[in-house]
């Protein structure tokens, strides 16, 4: 599949609580903006589960099937449309970012959260 700088996760068109994200990635002069770069996210169901599809594996098992993934253009910008996440634990709602280099170096970044 060809990752664009804008992606639709499941069920967002039905969602109740919806979320436009947008965001820019930075080389790390954080001035210049990074391009080709992909950025996973995943995050729970309302009900605050990592629900999976019947049959899933690997990390879409582990991830559920809320997920995406983005690939910056020239300008690093990006954008994805899905819902508020639910709450577990003493958690507040959260989206997981993991971004992937060009180089191939991978990293995880500080969650958006929700109130």
């Amino acid at each position: 599949r060809t990752l664009s700088p804008v992606d639709t996760l499941p069920d967002f068109h039905q969602a109740e609580n919806k979320l436009k994200v947008t965001g820019m990635i930075y080389q790390p002069d954080g001035k210049t903006p990074a391009e080709n770069v992909i950025l996973y996210i995943y995050h729970a169901n309302p009900d605050g589960r990592y629900a999976p599809k019947e049959g899933a594996s690997g990390w879409g098992r582990r991830h559920g099937y809320l997920r995406g993934w983005i690939k910056t253009g020239a300008d690093g910008k990006y954008t994805f449309y899905t819902q508020k996440p639910g709450a577990y634990g003493s958690n507040l709602p959260h989206i997981h970012p993991i971004i992937l280099e060009p180089n191939g170096r991978y990293y995880w970044l500080s969650s958006y959260k929700f109130p």
